[in-house]
């Protein structure tokens, strides 16, 4: 029995095959191969490797799928603590606090302050103490929410 035929045969009969590297693999109902089966594919065995598809391996996301995916969960932890705090910021200050999270949990430093400090900082702002925004710079603004006047950029 040729290569071809066999394959046609398992395919009727419900039997699956998958090449992982230079093995033959199968998957079929239980008695559905038997013992001559078993040894018909190991007498085609090398003109099956070139018919029979690789298994895939698992993907693993993407750089870009990553980052979506750790921003995402940032994002839904700094809305929690608004929540949790009951305030409804305006969507500048939410993107700055997730901008700022993010700094924190991927461990970057800032220019203007320690990372205490921007731990702080984001703690008052999902507490409504300040608030902050992107400046013209794309730089991030935390001001006092009773007085404009006091500023912290980072």
């Amino acid at each position: 029995m040729t290569a071809e035929e066999l394959l046609a045969d398992f395919k009727n009969r419900g039997v699956t095959l998958l090449r992982k590297g230079t093995r033959i693999h199968y998957r079929a109902p239980s008695g559905t191969l038997t013992d001559g089966d078993k040894d018909a594919l190991r007498s085609v065995k090398l003109r099956l490797l070139t018919l029979v598809p690789a298994e895939n391996p698992p993907s693993s996301p993407s750089p870009f799928d990553q980052l979506q995916n750790q921003w995402q969960a940032i994002a839904n932890r700094v809305q929690a603590l608004f929540r949790r705090n009951g305030i409804e910021p305006s969507s500048e200050t939410m993107q700055a606090a997730i901008w700022l999270a993010f700094q924190l949990d991927e461990g970057w430093s800032f220019r203007n302050i320690r990372k205490t400090d921007a731990r702080q900082f984001l703690q008052a702002i999902t507490q409504g103490r300040c608030v902050a925004a992107f400046n013209d710079c794309g730089r991030v603004v935390i001001r006092n929410a009773p007085r404009a006047g006091a500023r912290i950029v980072l």
